[in-house]
């Protein structure tokens, strides 16, 4: 990837790294959407060995400074929408882990757009809800739009950003 993501915290970090491991594992030739809002969902579950391979229940997190959170997602709706997006994402071989992919034009806009509405929250950093605000803009797009059906939308994101960082 290639940001710096200096304006990003451990756990945004956490999920950019998540992002970069999901795309790679279904062997796509891009990173994209899907990939981050699939990241989102497991840090924000603590599923830390999806993102990682590494065993863990949030600990690795921990460890690198983050403190723990509250899901934003309930169990439930996450399994769900983890499973929606399985088959909403193309799949082939997965990709080695030194490869690369380029990151898709939308998912370079939800970076920029996360990091341009800082100032609206008066934030110093991104968080992961940061970054689900910024796709939740995006136009119609199938993994966008298999959030908003679960009763996922910007407005309530922002409002939880608002309310909790």
């Amino acid at each position: 990837m290639d940001s710096t993501f200096e304006n990003f915290s451990i756990r945004a970090r956490h999920v950019i790294f998540g992002t970069r491991v999901k795309a790679g594992r279904r062997g796509a030739e891009f990173i994209d959407v899907g990939d981050l809002i699939s990241a989102i969902i497991l840090e924000d579950q603590d599923m830390t060995r999806e993102l990682t391979g590494h065993e863990g229940d949030g600990q690795i997190g921990r460890m690198q400074g983050w403190e723990p959170h509250t899901p934003f997602f309930s169990k439930s709706s996450a399994s769900d929408l983890l499973a929606g997006l399985e088959t909403l994402l193309p799949r082939s071989s997965p990709t080695p882990d030194t490869r690369d992919p380029t990151m898709t034009p939308d998912l370079r806009r939800i970076f920029r757009s996360a990091e341009s509405g800082l100032e609206e929250f008066h934030h110093k950093q991104v968080e992961p809800l940061h970054l689900l605000a910024a796709a939740l803009e995006l136009p119609s797009r199938p993994e966008v739009d298999l959030l908003k059906r679960a009763g996922i939308n910007e407005e309530d994101v922002r409002a939880k950003l608002k309310e909790f960082y």
